[in-house]
């Protein structure tokens, strides 16, 4: 199978994922919670499944801090596994009603995969990525938006 045949057969996949995210909401939150043994706190993004996100303009890296604050605004938490791994981060909104936004990470051998829900009660996803790791690391990051298309595609029109 050549490269390009074995991404388009991950984008395919997680195309599948991200349609039946909203189904899964519940398992893959249940799931996230009952593996964190740990949770770190920032002030900002600290984490991020893609490796040059917080390289981005007018992204600043988030700064760890070692409690909880008394305002939960604009602040992130996130929540590792035995094995140090990021299985779960919230983003907490400014708008009280609205929370805060969720991040589930599941672990496979060869990527990661991460699923994005929004913050209001509904829990509409937002988008599903996965890290594919190659023997050195990072191979490819794919993100499926919400139009359904991989980032950097034009999403299709529909009939």
């Amino acid at each position: 199978m050549t490269q390009l045949m074995t991404v388009q057969r991950d984008v395919a996949e997680l195309k599948k994922r991200y349609q039946t995210a909203e189904q899964s909401y519940d398992g893959l939150r249940q799931n996230c919670e009952e593996a964190v043994c740990r949770w770190e706190w920032a002030l900002g993004a600290l984490y991020e499944l893609d490796p040059l996100f917080l390289l981005q303009p007018g992204i600043p890296p988030g700064r760890p801090q070692s409690t909880a604050p008394a305002n939960l605004a604009n602040w992130s938490v996130h929540g590792f596994d035995n094995d140090d791994r990021l299985v779960l981060t919230r983003n907490y909104t400014e708008f009280p009603s609205q929370n805060y936004y969720e991040q589930f990470y599941v672990w496979r051998p060869d990527r990661v995969l991460g699923y994005l829900f929004h913050c209001t009660d509904l829990r509409t996803v937002i988008n599903c990525s996965q890290l594919i790791m190659g023997p050195l690391g990072p191979t490819l990051v794919v993100r499926i938006l919400a139009a359904g298309s991989p980032t950097g595609e034009s999403p299709k029109p529909v009939a």
